[in-house]
């Protein structure tokens, strides 16, 4: 394992057994057995942390899905099981509120992701900003939902859920083609 995946490593063992996102960098050294120096070579904050594990493994799968001939569903249900993978981690992130949080890390993640696939297929930029604002949001405030009260739904049942929610939009797979 590289001394990165270390880092995450060890912040996502201290989130766990603290129950919380509120970790302190000295914490995280001290776990992964390094100097607060080599920790700052590879991110700036604590913070920097939670979005590198949501973009490394949570926008990750949602890029590649879009890359390989699978259908809309099947792009949806992996990015859940991405979150499952990790789902005592991510249970904790989400009920950690304030500035920078998971939450608010999926939202602006999402926003920009939304904004940048869509962005060829929309004249009205500020359509496309609310719209993919309300995409980002409504799929933030689904996950939140969801792992709040456990996780004990499948990604194929979220599927289904998050699918009905984004009929607005244009589908990318069709327009491509």
């Amino acid at each position: 394992m590289n001394t990165k995946d270390m880092i995450i490593q060890s912040y996502i063992d201290l989130v766990i057994q603290k129950k919380t996102t509120h970790v302190k960098v000295a914490e995280i050294c001290d776990h992964a057995d390094i100097s607060r120096k080599t920790f700052y070579n590879y991110f700036v904050d604590k913070q920097q942390i939670l979005e590198c594990i949501f973009c490394e493994e949570i926008e990750k799968t949602m890029v590649n899905g879009l890359q390989y001939p699978i259908n809309e569903k099947e792009e949806v249900i992996a990015t859940y099981n991405s979150f499952l993978k990790q789902k005592d981690f991510f249970m904790i992130a989400m009920k950690c509120e304030g500035q920078n949080s998971l939450f608010d890390i999926i939202i602006q993640r999402c926003s920009s992701f939304c904004m940048d696939l869509y962005d060829p297929y929309f004249k009205d930029k500020k359509k496309l900003e609310y719209l993919s604002y309300k995409y980002a949001a409504t799929s933030a405030m689904l996950l939140k939902k969801w792992m709040n009260e456990g996780m004990e739904e499948s990604a194929e049942f979220l599927a289904d859920i998050y699918l009905s929610s984004i009929q607005q939009l244009p589908s990318y797979k069709k327009k491509k083609g």
